[in-house]
């Protein structure tokens, strides 16, 4: 059923209200029951870099849903430029909904995302959860054929962790042994050190003109990755993430890639943007990329593939690819031209696994 969007937005008034100082202590308490293991949602200081806002003052584009002065709702919002159709367009990404269990169906995941949508820009998103679906939906967004995520296991235990029923899980650590040789054997192609040709690690800032030459060659919508989103994206938020590192070639193959938060053990690794010339120009960057996974004792290297060419490259180095694609969605739906259909999306353009 479509959704009265001014309508929402009257009722929002006084429940739906952004950030300040004086809901700190309301959002961290409910960041933490929300998000046990995630520490970094509680704290003022990175929601304000994730979200891109001041240091001081209120963040409007994170928005609480507030009931008897406790917070049981939230969504936040990225700013970022989205090239559509020829043209830049201010965009600003979904991220971070949330509604405690306790306060569900009465309302208020419309609420917060009728406030979001009235917020200035486009409105991008990304694999809504089961409770988000139908919000989207009945809104009335728009959904983008996007990439598929590729996975390098380099432990079992994670896939494992998935796979596995709870009463079974006691067999990881020791399934995770046996396998180890198998997975090493399925990565053999990137972890070689005899390979002919063999990308340079560099910093993240030597690609900005290897970036912008690729977003160039873009011609469906896309986030721009322009210097100011790149010089606030991947030197990270001190002390929650990591900078990001380099890796390029010769014949101008770039990656850009970085493991966890400092204090996750076992971390996974993410490519968080990449584009190869040709098969030995893939290899080369993924072999440096794997390479250093295996030194930092990752359990997984992911990629999103946006092209049938990336997946064939990948899947012959041993990546396995993810059964359901990537969603995009955007609102209003008219502000991308209806012959476009596809969306190119890169792993921090929605902020993965943050």
């Amino acid at each position: 059923m479509a959704l009265n969007l001014a309508r929402l937005q009257r009722m929002a008034a006084g429940v739906i209200v952004p950030y300040t100082q004086e809901h700190a202590a309301a959002h961290a308490e409910f960041a933490a029951r929300m998000w046990p293991k995630n520490e970094r949602r509680r704290s003022s200081n990175y929601n304000r870099w994730k979200y891109r806002a001041p240091n001081r003052g209120c963040v409007e584009r994170h928005l609480l849903a507030l009931w008897d002065g406790k917070v049981v709702g939230q969504v936040g919002m990225t700013p970022v430029q989205a090239h559509v159709g020829g043209r830049q367009v201010a965009a600003k990404w979904i991220c971070d909904f949330m509604v405690d269990p306790d306060y569900r169906f009465r309302g208020f995941a419309p609420l917060l995302m009728a406030q979001a949508i009235n917020t200035p820009g486009l409105t991008l998103g990304d694999n809504p959860t089961e409770m988000l679906t139908p919000v989207v939906k009945g809104f009335g967004f728009r959904e983008f054929a996007a990439p598929y995520k590729m996975l390098l296991p380099l432990n079992a235990a994670q896939i494992l962790s998935w796979k596995l029923p709870q009463k079974f899980r006691w067999l990881i650590p020791a399934v995770a042994l046996l396998t180890r040789p198998f997975l090493k054997w399925r990565a053999r192609k990137l972890l070689s050190r005899s390979l002919g040709k063999m990308a340079t690690p560099c910093r993240w800032d030597d690609l900005l003109e290897l970036v912008s030459r690729r977003q160039r060659d873009l011609d469906v919508p896309h986030v721009v990755h322009d210097r100011s989103f790149l010089e606030w994206r991947c030197p990270g938020a001190p002390g929650f993430s990591k900078e990001m590192r380099g890796l390029r070639t010769a014949s101008g193959g770039y990656l850009l890639w970085g493991d966890d938060h400092p204090d996750r053990y076992d971390p996974d690794v993410h490519v968080f943007d990449w584009s190869a010339a040709n098969a030995d120009d893939c290899q080369a960057l993924f072999s440096g990329v794997c390479q250093a996974a295996e030194e930092l004792g990752a359990r997984t290297i992911s990629v999103l593939v946006n092209t049938p060419q990336e997946q064939a490259w990948l899947r012959n180095l041993g990546f396995l690819k993810v059964p359901t694609p990537v969603k995009v969605f955007c609102y209003p739906p008219q502000q991308i031209p209806s012959d476009m259909h596809r969306f190119h999306f890169c792993h921090y353009d929605a902020h993965a696994d943050l």
